[in-house]
């Protein structure tokens, strides 16, 4: 349990980011963030936020990576993997999962999840069964 109450505090602590608060991060990053939370896809890239921002991709690649000390696509890739394994705790299918996260198919997001994790998720999914029971 971390010592910061507000959410991405929490976030960025249980990924080892830099804890600043949240009103030291410039605009575009706070809303990148927000983004990128709200719904973590692999849809979104830094070209892609940028653009809804109104802001240049290198401003804002810069700007994420200054502030949070990690790319804008590694911290897409966090959110989308802590995302994937929470689904994985519940009975949504794989494919459900794979989709919902931006994925080009399941099989391709158990290629990545695997080369993340070391398993699979069907894999995980047993683990944390096993773990219950």
């Amino acid at each position: 349990a971390g010592i910061h109450s507000c959410p991405l505090c929490r976030f960025a602590e249980s990924y080892d980011l830099p804890h600043v608060p949240l009103r030291n991060y410039s605009e575009p990053v706070r809303q990148a963030l927000s983004i990128i939370q709200t719904a973590p896809s692999l849809k979104h890239t830094g070209k892609t936020i940028a653009q809804q921002l109104f802001i240049s991709e290198s401003k804002l690649r810069n700007a994420f990576k200054e502030e949070l000390g990690t790319t804008i696509g590694d911290y897409i890739d966090l959110c989308v993997f802590r995302q994937a394994k929470s689904l994985l705790r519940t009975s949504v299918s794989l494919e459900q999962i794979s989709n919902q996260l931006g994925f080009c198919d399941q099989f391709y997001f158990s290629r990545r999840f695997k080369q993340r994790y070391g398993i699979t998720p069907s894999q995980y999914r047993k683990l944390l069964h096993t773990e219950r029971t």
